[in-house]
């Protein structure tokens, strides 16, 4: 690619590579994990995203490919990516750019602003999570689901036997009298 080629707004100080640290990027609506630094190419500061080489399984691409007809990823070919936890749109996966956007091909370009950075053994325990909050992933969703069914029915099978105690206790306390 030609420096010519280039829009002039684009400089390559909008393109850092990420820091050593190794940093976890989650999702800010519902905290799933939807990278890491480890595959972090870019963080483009002009358009606040981070370029990844790849996702976590919880990050999902859309189906349908959209062709952008304006703004700066104009004739741009892109999936949205959204968040498996809560299905929010988390950012964009370029199949195919302009050259001057040549950058973004093939990588996972995740919005800033819907990301949460937790770089690892920078957390203070006033900052960790009380149990209360914790988000609940799809699979502890179904295990919690199917032990409230469980107390349900265990929960029907007690009132039936205290209603059965409580007939017989007032059968006895009637033939007493």
């Amino acid at each position: 690619m030609a420096l010519g080629s280039l829009p002039a707004e684009f400089n390559f100080m909008s393109l850092r590579e990420q820091p050593e640290e190794s940093t976890i990027y989650t999702c800010v609506m519902c905290r799933c994990p939807l990278g890491d630094s480890e595959d972090c190419a870019f963080h483009h500061v002009g358009d606040r995203i981070k370029l990844l080489k790849a996702v976590t399984s919880q990050v999902e691409v859309g189906e349908e490919k959209i062709v952008s007809s304006d703004g700066h990823d104009s004739g741009s070919t892109y999936q949205l990516l959204h968040c498996g936890g809560c299905t929010a749109i988390v950012g964009k996966f370029y199949c195919a750019t302009p050259r001057h956007l040549n950058f973004k091909r093939h990588f996972y370009a995740l919005n800033d602003e819907t990301l949460n950075c937790y770089t690892i053994g920078s957390a203070d325990e006033d900052q960790l999570l009380p149990t209360s909050e914790v988000p609940i992933t799809l699979e502890k969703y179904a295990i919690l689901n199917e032990e409230l069914i469980k107390c349900r029915i265990l929960l029907g099978v007690i009132e039936k036997r205290i209603s059965t105690l409580e007939i017989e206790e007032s059968e006895d306390s009637e033939e007493a009298s």
